[in-house]
């Protein structure tokens, strides 16, 4: 949201506040006085209708007193009780006038119903007087209902000025929600112009004196917020640019490394390749020594392939996967290492739970990482220690793991985040190439290094590589 949008809405949010109080006092205001003025009309209509039927009441029950003296009466007192029963209707429609009206109106009709009756059968000068209990009942409850509907009148009469008193109150509240968003805006103004501006100040001032790590923190969205992220993000490319210049720096040192160990280590190489493939010609078909010579043969000629795959190590590597059984991979590496193991008594276990397990690698450049990872657990180990290699799904089936663990002296945790960078080794006189070079074929595998040590009790590297790799990577 930008800051033009805010300020409008903040603006738009006062003056509605102000013009919505103004329109409910003013409706407040008029609905009090219209509902006074409708209960005044519905209280008179109801005083009317319960003054004719009290003054109905009263003129039949005089005529019901003299009727023995005048029999003639009893077509008005029937008229009349028809009256009633209209006036009774109208009340029923109004509903907050008859309580326990009905009972009494249904009594003083019986009452007059069976008065009438019995003086069509009396003899003359034989009626018994007129029963008036009922209808002095009847108009003593409309007496009271009159009374009811007075004082709910007034009651209604007293609500609408009252509202006046509510009105004033709402006004007041105005006033106060008035001052209160005065506040509030300027509040949100710090909040949303004058925080994000000094928070991006301290972050050019960070980056001015070095700290490319800083990062300015601006979380009330709109322009800054859009700005923040941009600095943001030019903070982490310059890092990342500074990042790839050292590791450009520090693989060209490497490369040069690579290049000065492979060409003194070549040579001697070849002459002891040339000198093994001589003398096994020498020796007889069945000669232990032979098959002996023929390993040292085999063993060189791997290790001039991982020379050459380290003279390419600072170029991209090309991956082609192909299914492989896994033990007959580690058996060609671990058939190189067994010689060291044995002269430093080292118990160099191999560890498969399925022997048959077939996984899909680039074998060449796998085995040249399982081979470092190797290497250093043995060197790691020390005389008489102990090398496990093994594999494990970790119950995933989308990935399996191989772990290589040394009863070596570990590496502190501080240093566990930077032996995978090249240049970078925690051993006397290392290089830090290996595991750079290990890193390096794990993540073209699609798969991570996990790293577990305890210093003092071993190392522990687990590579967790997916099932499915690409044909060609």
């Amino acid at each position: 949201m930008s800051i033009r949008l805010k300020c409008a809405l903040l603006v738009l949010a006062f003056e509605g506040v102000l013009c919505l109080t103004l329109l409910l006092t003013v409706r407040y205001i008029g609905a009090y006085f219209d509902d006074a003025a409708t209960a005044m009309r519905a209280s008179n209509s109801g005083l009317n209708h319960l003054s004719r039927l009290r003054t109905l009441v009263r003129e039949q029950l005089a005529l019901l007193t003299r009727l023995d003296e005048n029999p003639s009466q009893r077509d008005e007192i029937e008229r009349i009780s028809i009256d009633i029963q209209h006036r009774r209707a109208a009340l029923t429609e109004r509903g907050r006038y008859r309580p326990n009206l009905d009972e009494q109106l249904d009594r003083q009709r019986r009452s007059t119903a069976a008065y009438l009756a019995a003086s069509r059968i009396a003899r003359d000068g034989a009626m018994p007087p007129f029963d008036t209990a009922a209808h002095l009942a009847l108009d003593a409850r409309l007496g009271a209902m009159q009374t009811d509907v007075l004082a709910y009148s007034s009651a209604r009469v007293d609500q609408a000025f009252a509202g006046q008193r509510s009105a004033l109150m709402i006004l007041w509240v105005n006033a106060v929600a008035g001052i209160v968003l005065g506040a509030a805006g300027l509040i949100l103004v710090r909040r949303w112009v004058i925080q994000p501006i000094g928070e991006l100040e301290n972050t050019v001032d960070a980056f001015g004196r070095g700290n490319l790590e800083h990062r300015a923190r601006v979380a009330t969205g709109g322009e800054f917020a859009r700005l923040a992220d941009t600095v943001n993000r030019m903070a982490a490319d310059l890092t990342r640019i500074e990042k790839q210049m050292i590791q450009r720096e520090r693989l060209a040192a490497m490369g040069e490394l690579i290049a000065y160990v492979a060409h003194n280590i070549r040579n001697p190489l070849a002459g002891i390749q040339a000198a093994a493939e001589a003398s096994s010609r020498q020796l007889p078909p069945d000669s232990d020594v032979r098959s002996h010579q023929e390993a040292i043969v085999t063993a060189i000629i791997r290790f001039q392939s991982w020379l050459r795959e380290l003279e390419h190590m600072c170029d991209p590597l090309h991956l082609a996967p192909e299914e492989v059984e896994l033990r007959a991979l580690l058996d060609n590496v671990v058939a190189v290492f067994r010689p060291m193991s044995q002269r430093r008594s080292i118990d160099l276990r191999l560890a498969l739970p399925d022997p048959h397990q077939r996984v899909r690698v680039d074998p060449r450049h796998f085995e040249q990482a399982v081979a470092a990872l190797l290497g250093n657990a043995i060197e790691a180990a020390g005389d008489r220690g102990r090398v496990v290699i093994g594999s494990s799904s970790n119950g995933e089936p989308a990935h399996w793991s191989l772990y290589v663990e040394d009863s070596g002296p570990g590496i502190p945790a501080d240093r566990v985040s930077r032996i995978f960078e090249p240049t970078y080794s925690t051993k006397k006189g290392g290089h830090g190439l290996g595991l750079a070079l290990v890193r390096k074929i794990v993540q073209m595998h699609g798969g991570d290094i996990q790293v577990q040590s305890t210093p003092g009790e071993g190392l522990r590297m687990t590579l967790h590589i997916p099932n499915a790799l690409p044909e060609r990577t």
